[in-house]
């Protein structure tokens, strides 16, 4: 009887033990990415954060940007901190977005089975200093900045 409550007793330790070592030994490599932003203008540049969880720090992460109609703009590698975090702010191609809708940047690195992804929108915007403002009840227009400086005034508020 005492031997089998021994043997037991060793046999539980045992497999305790293998499952907390291996379960150390073998730590799931993970990618995040995010942004504060999820709709922007056409001339907006968009600021992206993430994490990885790696041991390889001389590997950097990869980044697909893919417009509305699914294809790439930018591939960039970015490099990531001691802690596994990257930033990177992505600017529109030729200043502008050529395109309104829903862009997706994803995010991988070569030892993370899975990738992670954001979209955000490029929304239209008016454009506020193209629109005519009247002086009087006839037809006749002028231009915001023509405006402003017949009538001497140093700034605008919208």
């Amino acid at each position: 009887m005492d031997q089998t409550k021994t043997f037991c007793t060793g046999l539980v330790t045992v497999l305790f033990f293998i499952s907390h070592t291996s379960s150390l030994s073998f730590a799931t490599n993970s990618i995040e990415i995010y942004s504060l932003n999820s709709e922007i203008s056409p001339v907006d540049s968009i600021f992206v954060s993430g994490f990885v969880s790696v041991d390889s720090f001389y590997k950097p992460v990869r980044l697909e940007v893919y417009d509305p109609n699914g294809e790439i703009l930018y591939n960039p590698y970015v490099n990531f901190n001691e802690d596994g975090q990257f930033n990177w702010l992505f600017h529109p191609p030729q200043g502008k977005f050529d395109a309104t809708g829903t862009y997706t940047i994803i995010a991988s690195h070569e030892n993370v089975a899975e990738t992670s992804q954001i979209q955000f929108n490029v929304i239209e915007v008016e454009d506020k200093f193209t629109t005519t403002v009247k002086i009087s009840e006839s037809d006749s227009e002028i231009s915001p900045e023509t405006f402003f400086e017949s009538n001497k005034l140093d700034y605008f508020i919208p």
